[in-house]
């Protein structure tokens, strides 16, 4: 662009010095350099330094026509610096209203980023672009695996506990929880106290999830047995799954969260509530979604309510020797 400017600049200088009547053709550089300033796409400086150089050449080019006397050159001269203080100072307007316009628009786009990044760190990234887009979430999914998980005697522990310690246990063991659920490709829902709860097939139901709900639970197992409580006791869980349909949807106006209801919800957690400590409760549903590399030992029917009699299992182990 620069170029450009120069190339015009040479242009009407050599026109001025071949006709007659050289200050006709003043117009067309004003218009030019004008332009430059307010048109031409040039950095602040650059531009600056682009129009003052062609002003120069074109005086110089203008000064040697024969038509052209001192009065006449210094009157030129005098109309190109006035041109060119309008030209800066109009530019340096326009270009403090870009910057401005340009710090706004990354201002914007920083709070859009953040507002998603604190979207997606409580609701599921498809989820949290819908909201974003104003669309109402709820969804029926037909084939949902669901696990609760909680820490035995967590009320004891507690009361035997500072504050601090019990914070920094739960973060502890959440935080490798959430690892976890990450890599097995699940979502993290919420948790409760001590309580914690993951969904697998929402809000993608296009994966084999039971598997996926196993191997994390097997995992959620190993990796509390090796957190120790303030007293330097080993945690024990208790946890539950089932696989069934349930309604999926994002609840509330100012502190949202994404929530599940139905059956498959309630039986879930009865699976976790009615098991036994460092045992992995599942429902019939869920073993027969396991292949044979998964060993599992009946338990038998308990009294599930509003179930009435279920037959439940205990998920063993995975590709081990059955015990």
């Amino acid at each position: 662009m620069a170029a450009a400017v120069h190339v015009m600049t040479i242009s009407l200088s050599l026109t001025n010095v071949m006709v007659d009547v050289p200050h006709t053709y003043m117009s067309g550089f004003m218009l030019l350099a004008l332009g430059s300033y307010l048109i031409v796409p040039l950095i602040f400086a650059y531009c600056i330094s682009t129009v003052t150089t062609a002003s120069v050449v074109y005086l110089i080019f203008t000064a040697f026509s024969d038509v052209v006397d001192g009065q006449l050159l210094g009157l030129l001269s005098t109309q190109l610096i006035a041109a060119n203080v309008v030209g800066i100072a109009a530019l340096h307007r326009a270009e403090k209203q870009r910057r401005g316009d340009y710090l706004n628009s990354r201002r914007l786009d920083d709070q859009r980023v953040r507002y998603r990044d604190l979207l997606t760190s409580i609701l599921p990234a498809p989820v949290a672009d819908r909201l974003q887009r104003g669309e109402t979430v709820v969804d029926e999914y037909a084939d949902a695996t669901v696990l609760f998980a909680d820490i035995v005697g967590f009320t004891a522990i507690a009361a035997r506990s500072c504050p601090d310690q019990i914070l920094a246990l739960l973060n502890q063991l959440f935080a490798r929880f959430d690892d976890l659920t990450a890599e097995n490709g699940l979502e993290k829902v919420k948790t409760i106290g001590d309580s914690y709860m993951v969904a697998g097939g929402i809000p993608d139901d296009g994966g084999d999830y039971p598997p996926a709900m196993a191997d994390l639970a097997l995992a959620m197992r190993q990796a509390a047995s090796e957190i120790q409580t303030p007293d330097g006791l080993p945690l024990c869980l208790r946890i539950g799954i089932h696989v069934s349909s349930l309604t999926a949807g994002v609840i509330g106006r100012r502190r949202f969260m994404y929530d599940l209801w139905g059956d498959t919800v309630n039986t879930a957690s009865r699976m976790q509530t009615l098991g036994e400590p460092d045992r992995i409760q599942v429902s019939d549903d869920l073993r027969q979604r396991l292949d044979d590399t998964y060993h599992l030992a009946p338990r038998g029917e308990i009294t599930v309510k509003g179930k009435g009699e279920m037959k439940t299992w205990y998920l063993l182990n995975h590709d081990e020797e059955h015990p």
